[in-house]
């Protein structure tokens, strides 16, 4: 398992300039205009805020993993010069050292996303002074964070203490949290509101189609938990039992989001349970229909594991998109929920 988390570390630490780039700015960008465009109700809110802080949690757990439990170095000296890595490259214009601090601001972007959105707005009256409380707890909490695993590094000889990680951790935090904080921003210093007819049509087509947007973000999200499992495993055990317990979890993850963000499913009680039944249904489906596919694949067609894994991913996640508007969190009259 330890071999196979060190695969998938360097498959995405050596990822090209543009991808490593272009996909945490596509993140901020969605997340920042789902905040500032999408109307929460208060119920709504305070479930987004759980499910952030749950999704802060797991975080934690893969960044420890990625930087402290797999980690086998014997270094134990500090560097303590802020900005090294920096000069360093200008210096000797090597590019892994300016992709190690690139990577270390990396790391902490979903740290930020997740923190900030856990945070409850506790002033909605001034929205720019509440998000700027919530990015600077975002900030030192991801400090802290990155404090503790270099002194945790430091003190059981797995690595340098390097400020220069510091900086870029607390970068990475701060930019997962600019969502918040532009919005805030816009909200409060330029009093754009409702009642401006241009905004209020853009905040009513934003609301109208912003399950599709938002199921892309949601769907990226849950097929990069599912490969996270998928391509430690698929090395070690049966590649077709790696990609079933891969499901599984993604499935968890995958209903929950779509239940609280995408498809904004107002259901209680007993209706909840219906609502996991039919989805994990309708996922088995979608599993059966995918292991099928990438068994001819992989066994008649020849084709790579990984690449077969990819190309499925895109054509599932539209079906499993439809079955979800129209079948799992369909809109219900109040008769229907009192049948059932």
């Amino acid at each position: 398992m330890e071999t196979a988390y060190r695969s998938l570390f360097r498959l995405i630490y050596y990822l090209p300039w543009s991808v490593a780039l272009l996909l945490p700015a596509v993140v901020l960008l969605l997340r920042g205009a789902d905040l500032f465009l999408r109307r929460r109700e208060e119920e709504a809110a305070r479930r987004e805020e759980r499910i952030c802080l749950m999704l802060f949690f797991i975080w934690i757990g893969i960044a420890a993993c990625f930087t402290l439990l797999f980690r086998t170095g014997k270094t134990t000296d500090a560097v303590l010069d802020a900005f090294a890595a920096v000069r360093k490259f200008l210096e000797k214009r090597n590019p892994e050292v300016l992709r190690a601090f690139l990577m270390n601001i990396l790391l902490f972007i979903p740290g930020g996303v997740f923190l900030s959105g856990a945070l409850r707005d506790r002033d909605p009256e001034r929205p720019f002074v509440s998000a700027l409380r919530r990015t600077a707890v975002t900030v030192g909490v991801c400090l802290v964070l990155s404090a503790l695993t270099e002194i945790f590094q430091l003190v059981f000889h797995l690595g340098r203490f390097e400020t220069d990680d510091l900086i870029a951790n607390g970068l990475g935090g701060f930019l997962g949290a600019c969502p918040v904080l532009v919005s805030g921003l816009f909200r409060g210093f330029l009093g754009w509101r409702t009642e401006n007819r241009f905004f209020a049509k853009l905040v009513e087509l934003a609301n109208r189609h912003w399950h599709i947007v938002s199921y892309i973000f949601w769907g990226g999200t849950t097929t990069f938990v599912n490969w996270l499992v998928f391509f430690p495993l698929k090395d070690r055990i049966q590649y077709l039992a790696a990609n079933g317990i891969a499901w599984v979890i993604s499935v968890v993850f995958s209903f929950l989001a779509n239940r609280a963000f995408v498809f904004r499913s107002g259901s209680k009680g007993w209706v909840i349970l219906k609502e996991g039944l039919v989805f994990a249904a309708s996922r088995l489906f979608s599993l059966g229909l995918e292991t099928g596919l990438m068994w001819a694949g992989v066994e008649l067609c020849r084709i790579p594991k990984g690449i077969m894994k990819v190309v499925l991913a895109v054509s599932i996640a539209v079906l499993n998109f439809l079955v979800g508007k129209f079948v799992v969190f369909r809109k219900k009259t109040d008769e229907e929920y009192e049948d059932f």
